[in-house]
């Protein structure tokens, strides 16, 4: 046989060989020594479905299920039974539904909901949708996106649950008291907790809360067995999955969060001792409000690490008197202001958070300042630069030795007991006028709660003002 013709047959003979070794209607990769997976079928529960590999025996490709208008898998052929008599509210803005309650479908022993109704997709569970149901288990489509609160509240033969990919808010399964476990897949979209979602669930021990997650409401899993059982918990900070959600009044000083968690939950530290340091990982990317309970506190120093992406509105409202802040180099998120001393959020250029020795200029293009930025520090002069337009709640509060403040003309609003506990201020100069004054107190309410009794005058730039129109 020709020599050049040899080497093509034998090139096809090796690729055809190849390709039959990875056939089938899905593949996969085996991590453990480069398997090409191959199936001709899919396996099923009510849950997901997954395809098992002929050549080695591995379960791979597990999803939940897609579904049509007929609420059928469109990959599988799985239909959901679904339950008849519900009651749903369509949504006229996104033209989907919400189920909104149990209807005429009496006493079932599975609820289940589908992922379409009247051809049109289900996309939420409304508020209280099935408040003390006696149904023992609850499928959910992968069509659902939001679980509105205590839509499952005190359904109490409820003893586990699997929540799909799609849902990215939760608020939802509360009050339940033979619930044991709740499952996450694990592409889970969800990014929000709600408030007490898994709160006061006696028998609740198992949740695999996804990465994914970037707020945990307050209360999450108050009075669950994961909170109340001290097995649960190390050193006194309670870790659900890689999430950190509570403290105890054991922990108290310098605390070091440990290396891995992704989000600090809203008051995480509401019941801990004398906190003055918060050591933050570097896998964190969430940081939620009250890091400290609403008591005096003194921190030395902040350190926001590169990866975290979002700080919530009260993350430092028991902060008083910050000596130390920077924000570590490649944050995408947040900067220090060049070493001002201070945590900008850098798309809004909003001044999350002030030092004792915070250094501001114009040039910076500061717009905003957050909800308790300065709160006891210790200065006794500042200065607002141009361009600051929103002062919001209690920016100077607690700023024992402040005795004046220069608001430029720039500002448009004045936040709630913006000098709360100022005890000696003396004067504020607004660079305005006397009637810009009178306009800006006017429509900023609230602004001298907690600052009444102090006697500080207004100066603007035509006279003194009168401290607020009431």
């Amino acid at each position: 046989m020709n020599k050049r013709l040899f080497c093509g047959v034998l090139a096809l003979s090796i690729c055809l060989t190849l390709g039959l070794a990875a056939c089938g209607n899905e593949t996969g990769n085996n991590e453990n020594g480069g398997h090409v997976h191959t199936a001709d079928s899919f396996g099923s529960d009510e849950d997901i479905h997954w395809k098992v590999c002929t050549d080695c025996g591995e379960k791979f490709i597990e999803e939940d299920h897609k579904y049509n208008g007929s609420n059928t898998c469109t990959e599988c052929g799985y239909t959901i039974p679904e339950t008849a008599g519900l009651e749903y509210e369509l949504n006229e803005e996104t033209d989907t539904y919400s189920v909104e309650g149990i209807g005429t479908a009496g006493d079932v022993e599975t609820l289940y909901i589908p992922a379409y109704h009247d051809g049109k997709r289900v996309t939420e569970i409304g508020y209280g949708a099935f408040f003390e149901c006696t149904f023992t288990a609850v499928k959910i489509p992968s069509t659902v996106e939001r679980i509105e609160g205590a839509a499952f509240t005190e359904c109490n033969a409820l003893t586990e649950v699997k929540i799909p990919d799609s849902v990215t808010f939760s608020k939802a399964f509360g009050g339940n008291a033979l619930l044991k476990s709740v499952t996450f897949g694990k592409n889970s979209k969800l990014e929000t907790l709600g408030k007490g979602s898994f709160g006061y669930c006696p028998e609740l021990t198992s949740v695999n809360l996804p990465d994914g997650v970037r707020l945990i409401e307050d209360d999450t899993f108050e009075e669950s067995k994961i909170y109340t059982d001290k097995s649960f918990w190390t050193d006194g900070i309670l870790y659900v999955g890689n999430h950190m959600i509570a403290t105890d009044e054991t922990v108290s000083g310098k605390v070091t969060v440990r290396e891995g968690t992704k989000t600090i939950a809203e008051a995480a530290f509401q019941d801990s001792g004398d906190v003055t340091e918060v050591v933050l990982p570097e896998s964190l990317v969430a940081l939620h409000d009250y890091i400290h309970d609403m008591t005096k506190r003194e921190a030395k120093s902040v350190v926001i690490p590169k990866g975290v992406e979002i700080i919530g509105s009260n993350a430092f409202s028991s902060f008083y008197g910050v000596d130390h802040i920077s924000v570590e180099s490649g944050n995408a998120f947040y900067n220090d202001g060049n070493g001002a001393n201070c945590l900008i959020e850098t798309a809004t250029n909003k001044l999350v958070l002030g030092s004792n020795d915070t250094q501001l200029t114009a040039a910076m293009g500061i717009k905003e300042f957050g909800y308790f930025a300065f709160r006891g520090c210790n200065f006794e002069s500042f200065t607002i630069p141009d361009g600051v337009t929103k002062l919001e709640v209690a920016t100077f509060a607690g700023c024992a030795n402040l005795k004046s403040v220069e608001i430029p003309a720039s500002v448009t609003e004045l936040g709630y007991e913006m000098f709360s506990e100022c005890d000696k201020l003396q004067n504020v100069v607004f660079k305005g006028s006397v009637n810009d004054w009178k306009a800006l107190t006017e429509k900023s309410e609230g602004w001298d709660d907690g600052a009444q009794e102090i006697a500080f005058t207004i100066t603007c730039n035509d006279g003194q003002a009168p401290r607020t129109e009431r």
